[in-house]
């Protein structure tokens, strides 16, 4: 009851758009959640990701679960992460894709993930 009142007066918001979250969303609203936009490398193309990487590091695999797009929604979730210490959201990507790679079976023999962020550039 403490907890519903505290969040009528400082009510948890949207990372992505600032909304106010419901009760069962957390860090990013349902709405957001479905206009990210979703790579699916991992059930249908395994080899894009991996391929930026030949010749630089020996993986067996490699993924993305966002594509990125400048001044977009992905880009303003990873600043949040990166530089206002919002590292919760971290976790809900990991766990995002943790889900995603459970499914997928290009990715079945994976132990560890790496999370490597990379631009065109890169």
């Amino acid at each position: 009851m403490l907890s519903k009142l505290v969040n009528l007066f400082f009510p948890k918001t949207c990372q992505a758009c600032n909304h106010i979250l419901t009760d069962n969303e957390m860090h990013i609203c349902v709405k957001c959640r479905h206009e990210l936009p979703l790579t699916k490398y991992h059930y249908e193309r395994p080899e894009v990701v991996k391929k930026i990487f030949y010749g630089r590091v020996e993986l067996e695999a490699a993924t993305a679960l966002f594509y990125f797009h400048k001044e977009g929604s992905v880009q303003h979730l990873l600043h949040k992460l990166k530089y206002k210490g919002q590292e919760q959201l971290g976790q809900v990507f990991g766990v995002w894709l943790g889900a995603e790679l459970q499914e997928s079976s290009y990715f079945k023999s994976i132990d560890v993930v790496i999370p490597v962020p990379f631009t065109p550039k890169n």
